[in-house]
């Protein structure tokens, strides 16, 4: 028998939740009894993407953060089948990674600072990477006066990405007296930039947080049903590209 998948609208993928995510994808094909003929259409309206990972929260005061969150991936393929595709089949993009926290010690004098780094933006994908929150944790304030709720000394929130694009990292928090700033978050990626690291910051910093990786456009679950399948079974690099392994 014939089986046909068409797809001629936008379907998005699952968020990623762990650096292991990366590989579910929005659509798989499960497999078929043999001698079924598997073919998958997306059509001239169809867009069929991964989601987008979150942006990381910068630290606070010191140290590294963890990893900001993948995308995930678009279509993932276990039976062999003949593809045909007309509208985009694309990856969801890795989320920017956290800021480093930072802290000084001016002059030796009794009051030190403590500030947050900025959080990643969020990748593009469908749905959307959410950027990283702002932490305003740290301590002493930013040398003007004592109004410890000046914005100045908190680390910004990233911003949320689009279906089409991430979107950039918040700025860390400034020391005020004696300078310096902890660091700022890294941007989401798409299909034009990769997904970048936080920064580290000055002084006494740790490094910035990585970022998330970005998904993939076709997944085969085997080298066997890649190599028979037919029709468009490649992806630009840039979005996503195709790979052999396992489909979530």
């Amino acid at each position: 028998k014939k089986v046909i998948i068409h797809v001629n609208q936008t379907v998005g993928g699952v968020k990623s939740s762990s650096a292991t995510d990366r590989n579910k994808v929005a659509i798989r094909t499960g497999g078929w009894p043999a001698n079924t003929t598997l073919q998958i259409d997306i059509g001239s309206s169809g867009r069929l993407q991964g989601a987008g990972g979150n942006g990381r929260q910068g630290n606070t005061s010191s140290g590294t953060p963890d990893p900001a969150l993948p995308g995930t991936s678009g279509l993932g393929i276990e039976y062999p089948a003949q593809i045909n595709n007309n509208g985009i089949i694309r990856c969801g993009y890795g989320g920017g990674g956290g800021g480093a926290g930072s802290w000084s010690d001016p002059n030796k004098n009794p009051r030190d600072f403590g500030r947050s780094g900025g959080g990643g933006g969020g990748g593009a994908g469908i749905p959307v990477g959410f950027g990283g929150a702002e932490n305003a944790g740290g301590y002493g304030n930013t040398g003007k006066g004592t109004d410890l709720s000046d914005q100045a000394g908190i680390g910004k929130a990233g911003g949320d990405a689009t279906f089409d694009a991430g979107n950039n990292g918040g700025d860390g928090g400034n020391h005020g007296e004696g300078g310096g700033e902890a660091g700022d978050g890294g941007n989401g990626g798409d299909i034009v930039d990769n997904p970048t690291s936080g920064s580290a910051g000055s002084p006494n910093r740790g490094d910035g947080g990585q970022p998330g990786s970005n998904g993939y456009g076709i997944i085969f679950s085997s080298s066997s049903v890649q190599s028979n399948s037919s029709g468009d079974k490649t992806i630009p690099a840039n979005q996503g590209g195709v790979i052999v392994g396992g489909i979530f």
